[in-house]
């Protein structure tokens, strides 16, 4: 996914995904443990952007204060922890861990 060569046609959505693994174990956790309604976001925990997240945030939306994007070079720009705080939902699986160096 990284590898595709244009750095704006994922733009409209963050460049996030979501393993079907992971999408339906919080799907089983939303039935089972929560009664009502709530809107939340689910995405893996990087990015399917060849471009480190740094820089699309930079380029994007460079008035966001972004310095929470140090740990992975392919970090997620969609915040999950409403999900992880309600469902106890992280997700698993994801691309390639790569580290942020230099």
């Amino acid at each position: 996914m990284r590898e595709s060569g244009s750095f704006h046609t994922q733009r409209n959505t963050l460049f996030s995904y979501v393993h079907e693994s992971d999408a339906a174990e919080i799907v089983e956790r939303a039935e089972a443990e929560f009664d009502g309604h709530e809107r939340v976001w689910v995405s893996a925990p990087d990015t399917s952007a060849e471009t480190p997240s740094r820089e699309i945030a930079a380029e994007l939306f460079p008035d966001a204060d972004r310095s929470d994007l140090e740990g992975c070079a392919y970090e997620a720009l969609i915040d999950g922890t409403k999900a992880e705080s309600l469902f106890d939902w992280v997700p698993e699986r994801e691309l390639a861990p790569t580290s942020v160096t230099g």
